[in-house]
């Protein structure tokens, strides 16, 4: 959206001077026109930007316009890096990239302590950066996510899930957990395994085999 754009280029600005354009839209995957329109619309917003030319030239903000941290102690500033590097030990994501960008924004390059940040420590898991990877583009582009799931001995487990069909070819599933498994719900992923995403036509047709496979138990047909 060319809000979040607009955005970012700001604090792109605020931690960086002398920026090309061409950096920008690499950056922000867009066209160098793209960026420069947005110049205009961000210095229209009273923001002083100015342009140096040459090879060394680009886009900066008045050195006299940073954001103030003064509110900012020192502890707190250790307080925000020991939470970044506890996310980054099971969570890769260009997100805690930008969230640096905005904290370092708000710490003056003259006093403070800015976030160095290596990007290469080593990670949890690979599976579960895959993992989460699958489950922020499921959100993005309103998909469901399937998996097996085992409980807490590790055996398959799929509660009895009687399903009532609704207007419109809808269906609506009735998931009923023993009191002792009530925790699957709060930790599916960690119980989880095969863990993949389908689009909403694939998994009404796969909810109706599963449906049809359970009350094939009970000589039942779903109508």
């Amino acid at each position: 959206m060319k809000t979040d754009r607009i955005l970012g280029i700001i604090i792109y600005l605020l931690n960086h001077d002398h920026v090309p354009a061409s950096r920008l839209a690499e950056r922000f995957q867009v066209s160098v026109r793209t960026i420069q329109r947005d110049i205009v619309t961000i210095s229209e917003t009273g923001i002083p930007i100015y342009a140096d030319a040459g090879k060394n030239g680009g886009y900066s903000i008045l050195p006299n316009y940073k954001l103030n941290n003064a509110e900012i102690r020192k502890e707190e500033q250790q307080l925000v890096v020991k939470a970044l590097e506890s996310l980054a030990t099971s969570y890769t994501s260009d997100t805690l990239k930008q969230l640096l960008e905005k904290y370092n924004a708000m710490v003056e390059k003259e006093g403070g302590q800015k976030v160095f940040w290596d990007f290469s420590v080593t990670k949890e898991n690979q599976l579960v950066q895959d993992m989460n990877g699958m489950l922020e583009d499921a959100i993005a582009r309103q998909r469901y996510i399937t998996f097996d799931y085992y409980n807490a001995n590790g055996d398959y487990f799929f509660p009895d899930c009687p399903i009532e069909p609704l207007e419109n070819g809808r269906c609506r599933i009735f998931i009923q957990v023993p009191a002792k498994e009530r925790l699957w719900k709060a930790l599916l992923l960690s119980f989880g395994s095969r863990v993949k995403m389908v689009g909403p036509p694939d998994y009404r047709q796969e909810l109706i085999e599963t449906a049809e496979k359970f009350l094939s138990n009970y000589d039942t047909q779903l109508s």
